[in-house]
């Protein structure tokens, strides 16, 4: 049995004990500025996994997953060598970094979507907004809102036959978006057309999912697409993912045929259990449950596709997942700890006691930082106040990826639990450490979690960082903080910044959080520089805010831009983009269902590419 590292056993002699083991009382962590460690009241016991075992897990070795590991080897029969097994997209954030895990499942966990189109109602006055994701029938300022979303189709299915790539992508991913069907021949000859170009071909197979039904033709389609060995890998991975994207429980044995079949490459058969997620039907739970931690016989053999198999089971919404992930957390084996503490923390509640136990085990004794870092952001989604200490104490003694996200997954717990003592026990909390911290990645994540918690006490503190000089980066999460928040005295500032701003990082970030705040009055200022911006790189990042904030006329001023032959192919490429934003017809965007519950850790290429496309 391998003995326990000193610092281990020191940190669960510190964890203070809970008040109450009924729902859960957090007390909060003692004050910040004393410099004192937290006082143990009762000592929480080492907690066991299931099987046995009080040490630490072994990672094992790790293989060709882990893209900080210098020379992974590439992927047998990948068609991108030289591209490290499990890498995250290249650019961007560290690969440890919380940014990643934040930006795959802030839309599904804080319910953007919804919240935004609340905000929206709540500050219009003189009448009901209308939003361009589904037509409907009714009164006049319907059926304005139903001739927009008709012009604006009419645009998109012009563009996607356009030469050049980036616009015709961008078109095709949008008509997937709306889920209109008078786009399904328009899309099929562009996966038959050898003329054009391969991105092209993907994209137009993967929206012939996105637009969903019951279509048999469509689905074998997609299906022979999937299955041909003579297509380029990654158009057969997006096929895979259409075909969960369908929602066509006709679909269930092409997907299960081509995780199962022999590969010397992984991507098809992870495509296809991502695709079977995708479906969110419980049928397929028990194979996949076997597959990531079952008996010796029927557990999947290779570690990238049992994680995946773990990543369905999130996907999927079962609690009957939960034994399997909870045996997958004593694997040897990082990406499927990391992969089986995010399932549990989709799939696990409050009264999950053994599940909770076990994660703080791996928070605090794991060697792996990114298995520590997602256990702290699983305890947090549950939701229990017990766990509150056991975050305060991860936070104060991790090391820069544990730190953010268990400060992220604080304020989730308190979001979670709606409770208001624990609210004004973990704000001052973290409004201190926001205050105190000079790390720009901490801070970040701290401004994220004082948005989480909703309170309007953060604001001044946040405002003034967004105002600031400071990392663009950091800007950007100040500026969806006040949007989480929802006060109104954001407003002015964050217009201000979002038009003087020359950074696209910084305005969608800001578009968001005016969208939060429910202000559509930036939206002209932004299609005007869409329109006559002195710059590509201007009217570019313009176009990406817009998709967030547009009203019809706007959207239609999107659309004619879209169709003017005399503007940038640049420019069109991501006014497409704007407008699939504009028509999404979901209150959870299609596309961020790939990458809720991910462990980011071990995307593989063609997932990564779908997930530019957010």
């Amino acid at each position: 049995m391998s003995s326990r590292p000193p610092t281990t056993v020191l940190a669960l002699l510190l964890l203070a004990g809970i008040a109450s083991a009924h729902g859960g009382a957090w007390r909060g962590p003692p004050p910040v500025d004393t410099g004192t460690p937290l006082t143990p009241l009762v000592p929480v016991p080492v907690p066991t996994l299931p099987g046995g075992g009080r040490g630490p897990v072994s990672p094992g070795p790790i293989g060709g997953l882990d893209p900080a590991r210098p020379g992974s080897p590439t992927i047998p029969g990948d068609t991108n060598p030289g591209v490290p097994r499990g890498n995250p997209p290249p650019s961007g954030p560290g690969a440890e970094s919380w940014v990643w895990w934040w930006t795959l499942n802030r839309e599904p966990l804080l319910g953007l979507t919804e919240l935004l189109r609340q905000r929206v109602r709540q500050q219009t006055i003189s009448s009901t907004p209308h939003f361009l994701g589904q037509p409907d029938s009714g009164n006049r300022k319907r059926e304005s809102a139903n001739e927009a979303r008709e012009r604006i189709l009419l645009a998109l299915l012009e563009a996607a036959r356009d030469p050049h790539r980036d616009v015709s992508t961008g078109a095709v991913v949008a008509l997937g978006k709306a889920g209109d069907l008078r786009a399904v021949e328009v899309l099929r000859k562009l996966v038959d057309d050898p003329k054009v170009d391969d991105t092209v071909r993907e994209s137009a197979v993967l929206a012939l999912g996105m637009l969903g039904g019951e279509d048999p033709e469509r689905r074998a389609f997609i299906a022979k697409v999937a299955s041909d060995e003579n297509r380029r890998l990654r158009t057969r991975c997006f096929a895979a993912l259409a075909l969960g994207f369908l929602g066509d429980a006709a679909a269930f044995p092409d997907l299960v045929r081509l995780w199962r079949a022999k590969s010397r490459n992984v991507e098809v058969p992870a495509a296809a259990l991502v695709g079977l997620g995708l479906m969110r039907d419980e049928i397929v739970v028990p194979d996949l449950s076997e597959a990531l931690a079952g008996s010796s016989d029927q557990r999947e053999r290779d570690d990238v596709l049992r994680a995946y198999a773990g990543t369905a089971l999130a996907m999927i919404g079962s609690r009957a997942g939960l034994p399997a992930a909870l045996r997958a957390l004593r694997d040897r084996d990082p990406q499927v700890r990391r992969q089986a503490a995010l399932t549990i923390g989709a799939l696990g509640r409050p009264e999950d006691e053994m599940e909770r136990k076990a994660l703080t085990f791996l928070l605090l004794s794991d060697r792996d930082a990114m298995v520590r870092a997602f256990a702290a952001i699983a305890l947090g989604q549950i939701g229990h106040l017990d766990d509150g200490d056991t975050l305060v104490f991860a936070y104060r003694k991790g090391d820069s990826t544990v730190a953010p996200h268990a400060a992220i997954a604080l304020a989730l717990m308190v979001r979670e639990a709606k409770s208001p003592e624990a609210v004004e026990r973990a704000l001052p909390f973290l409004l201190s450490e926001f205050r105190a911290r000079a790390a720009a990645d901490v801070r970040g994540a701290l401004a994220i979690a004082l948005g989480i918690l909703g309170d309007s006490r953060a604001v001044p503190a946040l405002l003034d960082l967004a105002s600031s000089g400071a990392d663009p980066n950091l800007r950007g999460h100040a500026a969806v903080a006040l949007g989480l928040i929802g006060d109104d005295r954001a407003r002015p500032v964050l217009r201000k910044i979002l038009s003087e701003t020359g950074n696209p990082d910084v305005q969608k970030e800001v578009a968001l959080a005016l969208a939060l705040l429910g202000d559509r009055g930036a939206a002209d200022a932004l299609l005007e520089v869409v329109k006559k911006g002195s710059t590509e790189y201007a009217r570019g990042s313009a176009a990406a805010a817009l998709g967030r904030l547009a009203t019809e006329e706007q959207a239609i001023g999107l659309a004619e831009v879209l169709a003017d032959r005399r503007t940038s192919d640049t420019t069109r490429a991501f006014v497409a983009v704007a407008l699939g934003m504009v028509l999404e017809r979901t209150t959870e965007p299609l596309l961020t269902r790939i990458g809720e519950h991910l462990n980011h850790r071990m995307v593989l290429p063609s997932i990564s590419e779908v997930l530019t496309f957010l």
